[in-house]
Order: structure tokens, then C-alpha cells, then sequence
């Protein structure tokens, strides 16, 4: 007999909302050599979707309107493999014990839905420029209201919706369907996001949680990997192992001076890159890790070095590009 199966979980997402007719679509991609794919929920599943914004003139369901999306069906398919049966039988799960090889896809199955869901948000958050959509597997509630509200007032993180009292909700990334174009192009490329993706926006991620010292450590760790990144375009293969540390020992600051020297930007593109604000986000990264001293950061100021530094690392990924590209 043949064994055709696949692997496939439910998993919880948060910060993610998607215009009406992208409900139900799929993006199908690789990982660790397996086919994968991940599928919004269908309007009709009203347990992992729910209407989140439109145009009041409009019906819910219309082009226009904006679906929160809280749940996404995660599958992987497996290799075929024969085993001893004949054809058209149940499939004895009791078998999987006699089986190593099936046993073993058994027990990797988990491990690959969730590297293929990391691997989709890391996609969308690199694409849609926000850290909002994040796994949700640990159950932590998704802030959702029924009724008429009123917004009196949107921040870059939150609505706040008043009728009577007032009442907060996160802001959820909206993916149109240009994004989800371009999320679907990116999941084929081999590489995927850059590192600073991840380290950016898990530090945005730690200032809405108030943890002010980590926000600015991990943004200092974006930046600082972009920055060296854009510095070894410049220098050819090293194989001393000397000369290597000796290189990659020369401080961030330093390499950030030399900024439009490595680049080749002039002085007004330097400065639209928020170069000015790295050189304050470094200063207060040295003073958090190496001095302890977290008394004079607050929420509005790490809040601005934070946007700065997202201006900065994603002109300065697209500077890094076009240096490869030239480079061939």
C-alpha cells in the first residue's frame, strides 16, 4: 500500500486583517524541502474571521471592507512511502509504530507547521512593514467588540473607539491585495527576510509591552547587523582568521561616520536615513547594556528612536541590495 498523507493544525494569529475577498486564499511555498501552505479562513467561519472595519455605506462583505483574521489552516504534504498492506485497506495507524520512517514524519510534522507559520509571518511583517502580525498559540486573548463605536482618535498602535466610555484596541496590519502578491513572491525566494526583520520587530513588539531597555537593545542589534552588513559588501574574501576579527571588531559607530563614504549617498540622503538618530540609539544602547541606566528612557522617546530606526535599516537593506547588484 501507499501512505499519502499530509500534516495540518490551526494555529492562532493576531494583528492581521485582509480586505473581503482574499478570505479563503493560499499561499503555498517550500520549507526544509517540503511543500507547505497557508490558507486564510472562509467568511463562513466566523470562529477565525470577523468583519473589522469598512465603509459605512457598504455591506460587510463588499471589495472594500476589512476582515480581521484570527485564525489560519497551516498544512504540510508528506512523502509518499509503501508499506506492507494491500491496496485500498484502512490505513492501521497502529503501523506507524512499525514503520521508523512514517514514525519519524509523525514526530517532525509539529516542528514543520510551525516553521512554516514563522515563515509566513516573518514574510508578511518584512512586506507590510509592521510587527502587528504575530503568532498566537499561547491562547493570549484578541482584542474584538461588537456594536456601534466611534474612533475619536488613532495612534500608530491602537484605536481608541468611544460610545459612552472609552475603549482601546490594538491596530491590526491590513494586507491588501497588491501585499498579498508580493508576500506570495517573496515565500519562493531562498532566502527570505533579512535578520533585522526579526530583531526590529521583536523590538517593537517589546516597547507596546512597556520594556523599554529591551526595545532599544533590540533595535540597536537591527541596525548594528545592517550596518555591517552594507560594511563586508566592500571587503573581498578574508581568509586569515586575524585579519577577519581585526576587521569585524571595528565599532559601529565608527563604520556609521563613514556612513556616505560606504554607501555613496550624499549628505541629504544620509540624513533623510535618520543617520543622526542610530548615533543617539547607540548612546543609549551603551548606556542601558554597559552602564545599567534605563532612568532616562520613556515610552515617547525610545517610540521615535524606534520609527527612526525602521526608516534607517530599510533604506539601508535596499542601499545593501543595489551594492550586490553592482557588485554581480
Amino acid at each position: 500500500m501507499l501512505f499519502d498523507g499530509s500534516g495540518y493544525r490551526i494555529s492562532a494569529v493576531t494583528g492581521l486583517a485582509v480586505r473581503y475577498p482574499l478570505l479563503g486564499s493560499t499561499h503555498s511555498f517550500v520549507v526544509n524541502e517540503t511543500a507547505v501552505s497557508v490558507r486564510l479562513p472562509k467568511p463562513e467561519y466566523r470562529r477565525s474571521c470577523s468583519f473589522y472595519r469598512g465603509i459605512a455605506t457598504e455591506a460587510n462583505d463588499s471589495p472594500n471592507s476589512w476582515w480581521a483574521i484570527d485564525q489560519v489552516e497551516v498544512l504540510c504534504e508528506l512523502p509518499k512511502i509503501s508499506y506492507p498492506g494491500e491496496d485500498g485497506a484502512p490505513f492501521d495507524l497502529r503501523i506507524v509504530e512499525k514503520l521508523p520512517r512514517l514514525e519519524e514524519m509523525r514526530l517532525q510534522v509539529p516542528d514543520l507547521l510551525s516553521l512554516a507559520l514563522n515563515n509566513w509571518l516573518r514574510t508578511m511583517r518584512w512586506i507590510l512593514r509592521s510587527s502587528a502580525p504575530q503568532s498566537n498559540e499561547d491562547g493570549s486573548k484578541v482584542d474584538r467588540f461588537v456594536g456601534d463605536f466611534k474612533v475619536f482618535r488613532n495612534s500608530d498602535d491602537a484605536i481608541f473607539y468611544q460610545t459612552g466610555g472609552i475603549v482601546k484596541f490594538s491596530k491590526l496590519a491590513c494586507l491588501d491585495f497588491d501585499d498579498w502578491e508580493k508576500i506570495d513572491k517573496a515565500l519562493q525566494e531562498p532566502d527570505g527576510p533579512p535578520l533585522w526583520i526579526d530583531l526590529l520587530s521583536t523590538a517593537e513588539v517589546r516597547l507596546k509591552e512597556g520594556s523599554l531597555g529591551e526595545a532599544i537593545i533590540g533595535a540597536a542589534m537591527a541596525c548594528e547587523t545592517v550596518i555591517r552588513a552594507v560594511f563586508w559588501t566592500h571587503v573581498p574574501n578574508v581568509t586569515n582568521s586575524t585579519a577577519f576579527n581585526a576587521i569585524d571588531n571595528v565599532s559601529v559607530q565608527s563604520l556609521l561616520a563613514k556612513w556616505g563614504d560606504l554607501t555613496g549617498l550624499g549628505k541629504a540622503q544620509v540624513n533623510a536615513m535618520k543617520k543622526s538618530e542610530m548615533h543617539d540609539l547607540f548612546d543609549l544602547r551603551n548606556a542601558v547594556v554597559h552602564k545599567g541606566k534605563q532612568e532616562s528612557l520613556d515610552s515617547v522617546k525610545v517610540k521615535k528612536v524606534l520609527s527612526a530606526t525602521r526608516t534607517f535599516v530599510e533604506e539601508a537593506e535596499r542601499v545593501r541590495s543595489s551594492l550586490l547588484d553592482a557588485i554581480g
